[in-house]
């Protein structure tokens, strides 16, 4: 009777023993597969998605731009028929507007101009002649666009000068609201809309006009290119 129950008292306390050693395979089992199985949750779409571990400080985190301006003259050139112009940029829409309308001046009745507008948003202006309906100027107004790589509408007078170093801002002898910076080899200006009170310049009077000295406000905005 007394070997009887020892045996059994044995027998309960080996099956006691296993059963908990399983338990524990089982949860270090599991504690592996959750540390190495990303954590799962739902996008927008409601399906699932799966989230990367969080980096830490020393990676770069890229950051796409949002648009990539393009050059002009993709769009349009000097010399070019008014007709193809409007073929290539099928998504705009043209029409004839005044130069007062833009803060610009026009001594030449047989010069039109031209406004290109998208969505509602005015994106550049022409000039042509009726006589032979081609493209004879160029006046950038939107940042989407470069004259060359890295000049477009927007950017600073500081920003500028870093890609041309020997530029030199004047006002307009015609047009004392503009001061501008004529890049010759390219045969375009960069152009600020401004007055007496907030120049980006200084100028020294030599007798025969304002002579730039230094920049005031370098972080002047380009309004608008011009190009010829």
């Amino acid at each position: 009777m007394n070997r009887y129950f020892i045996f059994t008292i044995l027998a309960v306390w080996m099956l006691a023993c296993s059963s908990q050693k399983s338990e524990e395979q089982s949860s270090q089992s599991d504690s592996l597969v959750n540390a190495q199985t990303p954590e799962s949750s739902s996008d927008d779409t409601g399906a699932a998605s799966t989230s990367s571990p969080t980096s830490d400080s020393s990676v770069a985190q890229v950051v796409e731009p949002v648009g990539k301006r393009s050059l002009i003259s993709g769009k349009v050139k000097i010399d070019m028929l008014i007709e193809n112009m409007k073929k290539l940029n099928s998504s705009y829409a043209f029409k004839d507007v005044e130069a007062s309308e833009f803060n610009m001046t026009n001594n030449e009745p047989s010069i039109k101009l031209m406004l290109a507008s998208q969505e509602g948003v005015p994106q550049f202006i022409v000039q042509y002649t009726k006589a032979s309906n081609a493209v004879k100027g160029i006046t950038i107004l939107s940042p989407n666009f470069e004259v060359e790589e890295g000049v477009h509408v927007g950017m600073t007078y500081d920003a500028f000068v870093k890609i041309k170093p020997k530029s030199e801002l004047s006002i307009d002898a015609y047009a004392l609201n503009i001061e501008c910076i004529y890049v010759p080899e390219m045969k375009y200006r960069v152009e600020f809309l401004t007055s007496d009170a907030n120049r980006i310049g200084k100028y020294n009077d030599n007798g025969s006009g304002p002579v730039f000295s230094k920049a005031a406000r370098p972080d002047g905005k380009v309004d608008r290119i011009s190009m010829y």
